[in-house]
């Protein structure tokens, strides 16, 4: 009897626990059932990365807004000299005199036409505002050409950093083959603890300098495909490729390409050029200002019109213009000219500011152009060297005249060689690149 209730209690507590296990792993099972898988990066080369950062990228469409509005403004300021015509009616029952309906006799139809012929002040105006839209295409220029630099610098450190990556993974097998010779050595008794610890604790330092890499090189991904516009979290791996360098040009032709290429310079001449525009605007107050009227009404006999005036003419018209001479224009136009004189002086400062401003920033950056590409040369000379450091010590390993670790340390020096070398020639490569957005000629160049 005791042992039935034994049985039938263990029985019980297996059930309870088998219950309590299934409750428990479920939710786990269901949760990394719902984890989303990561992201694979998109491969994309340069040029294409630039071509859909200029039809995605949110300052370029942010930009393109802002044109399309000052488009608009100026045709809402040209609005008076379009032609506007009104049909209505007036239609009413008359009971004695015919009165006025809505600044009419009462009619069946009603129609009215009205334009601006001649107002100078406007035209000027109209002027202006066009002048300044021109001034946004050339921001929406400017936008595409800073959206394109910006993603080729990133493109250029997301691409170095996997180069990078890569050869500190080949340095961080060879450092591991290093650790291995020096924990045999130590159990061999031909090597100190000391040497072993050291083995270890470089190999330490070149794992965490890889996760590092790692890190840099995926964070530099999402950046890249942040610039692009792409949904979030989509990251964007550089595709390998040969490109062709651009050349750098001397500082002297770089300052005067600048100048003659600069948005800024060529934005403050459309300001400068609409400013004229207001002050003529303004000097213009005292013009008259010519209307076109015109109005047609079809009157019908139950209003009464043949019970009160001679003669009844079912279809009405006329035809003319009205005429606005001003006298006394008050201080506003005067002073609205001597704002645009005071406006006028401070866009020249602000253009030859700009010019040396200019051509000072393309020298500089075509002298900055110039050192990456020598950096360049001096970082591919040491890896030339430690290349055919590492053959000559190949070479001594296969005539026994030399150790396998002192192999190893040469390719893993090697590789920190490689790591610099795609900085410099990415350096070298950005230097280009900048000196080309000095120019005006970074879009083209990615045509």
């Amino acid at each position: 009897m005791i042992a039935s209730l034994r049985s039938a209690f263990i029985h019980r507590v297996s059930a309870v626990l088998l219950i309590l296990a299934v409750v428990c792993i479920l939710p786990s099972l269901s949760g990394a059932q719902r984890a989303e898988p990561a992201i694979s990066p998109r491969t994309l080369s340069l040029k294409e990365c630039v071509r859909l950062a200029l039809r995605q990228n949110p300052d370029v469409l942010l930009a393109r807004l802002d044109q399309r509005e000052s488009e608009i403004r100026a045709q809402q300021i040209a609005d008076p000299f379009s032609l506007k015509l009104g049909v209505g009616s007036g239609l009413a029952y008359t009971s004695g005199f015919p009165m006025n309906v809505g600044g009419s006799g009462p009619s069946i139809i009603n129609a009215q036409a009205s334009m601006t012929l001649f107002d100078r002040p406007a035209r000027y105006r109209i002027a202006e505002a066009r002048e300044r839209a021109k001034g946004d295409i050339l921001t929406e220029r400017e936008k595409q050409a800073a959206a394109a630099l910006e993603v080729a610098r990133q493109f250029l450190d997301a691409e170095a950093l996997t180069l990078a990556r890569q050869s500190l993974q080949a340095g961080v097998a060879s450092l591991e083959r290093v650790a291995a010779i020096r924990e045999r050595q130590l159990q061999e008794g031909r090597a100190l603890p000391l040497d072993a610890k050291r083995a270890r604790a470089s190999l330490a330092a070149a794992r965490y300098r890889l996760r590092e890499m790692e890190t840099a090189s995926a964070r530099a991904q999402a950046e890249l495909g942040f610039l692009l516009g792409l949904a979030t979290g989509e990251p964007v791996a550089p595709a390998g490729e040969e490109r062709a360098a651009p050349a750098a040009p001397d500082p002297t032709s770089a300052a005067a390409d600048a100048v003659e290429a600069s948005t800024e310079v060529k934005k403050l001449k459309v300001y400068l050029a609409a400013n004229h525009f207001r002050a003529k605007g303004a000097n213009a107050a005292r013009w008259p200002v010519i209307r076109l009227v015109s109005q047609y009404s079809m009157f019908s006999k139950f209003n009464n019109y043949d019970d009160y005036y001679n003669r009844f003419e079912r279809h009405n018209g006329q035809v003319g213009a009205s005429f606005e001479l001003p006298l006394f224009t008050g201080s506003a136009a005067k002073a609205e000219q001597s704002e645009a004189a005071v406006e006028a002086e401070r866009l020249r400062l602000n253009l030859q500011t700009a010019e040396r401003r200019v051509a000072l920033d393309a020298a500089n950056a075509a002298r900055a152009a110039q050192d990456a590409k020598a950096y360049q040369e001096v970082a591919s000379l040491d890896l030339e060297a430690a290349r055919e450091h590492v053959s000559v010590l190949l070479a001594r390993v296969n005539e026994g005249k030399a150790r396998l670790e002192e192999l190893e340390e040469a390719r893993s020096d090697e590789n920190r060689k490689w790591v610099e070398y795609y900085r410099s020639r990415a350096s070298a490569e950005q230097a280009g690149y900048d000196l080309l957005h000095k120019t005006g000629s970074l879009l083209a160049w990615f045509q």
